[in-house]
């Protein structure tokens, strides 16, 4: 059987730093400056607010349905709606890497 973890175990910045050290190994890789270009277009925010707004509401949705839930030792004690800080900024940080990453797959074809 696997080891549980209890949220007493889990430290609130382990996943900032995993959520950093993916946005900083992404970008490392994509150099190409049409991907950059990419990022800070209007159409690229647009989509990312769209995405924002949908994954907000799937975060809501769950949480009052009890599918899932923030532990309070394993995450910021900051939130906004229910949802801790970091939650939001993984909203973004996605979008930023699947963006990269696609780039990064794209300029190897």
């Amino acid at each position: 059987s696997f080891p549980t973890r209890r949220s007493s175990d889990l430290k609130p910045w382990n996943y900032l730093f995993l959520e950093l050290a993916l946005i900083l190994t992404a970008l490392s890789l994509s150099s190409d400056r049409s991907i950059r270009t990419t990022l800070g277009s209007r159409r690229f925010w647009k989509i990312a607010g769209v995405l924002f707004v949908l994954w907000f509401s799937v975060d809501q949705l769950a949480l009052r349905a009890g599918v899932w839930r923030f532990p309070d030792g394993g995450t910021l004690r900051v939130r906004l709606a229910g949802l801790p800080l970091e939650e939001y900024l993984c909203f973004v940080s996605h979008t930023i890497v699947t963006v990269l990453v696609l780039g990064i797959f794209e300029r190897s074809r």
